[in-house]
């Protein structure tokens, strides 16, 4: 996991403690509600090729909407891909 909603800012630090005292690795912790992102949406909106925004493109219980927007909000989806030259494995 690398993202976990946590109730409160607090609960997020005290995982986070307990993580280094363990050594057990990293992870970000969002208080719910988290903070908001900022939309890139509009940006592409209606541009050739462009699908929508990842938070736009689930289904959640809309409780979780500044979740699912600070997780997938800055996600692009376009409705094809091709990596630019040169790129691992690309042959073309």
């Amino acid at each position: 996991m690398q993202q976990i909603v946590v109730e409160r800012e607090e609960d997020g630090k005290a995982a986070i403690s307990y993580l280094k005292r363990r050594d057990g690795g990293r992870c970000t912790f969002l208080p719910f509600p988290p903070s908001a992102p900022a939309s890139f949406g509009t940006l592409a909106a209606g541009e050739r090729g462009f699908v929508g925004m990842g938070d736009k493109l689930v289904e959640f219980d809309p409780r979780y909407q500044r979740v699912f927007s600070n997780l997938l909000g800055g996600w692009w989806w376009p409705r094809t891909w091709t990596p630019p030259s040169p790129w691992p494995g690309n042959t073309t």
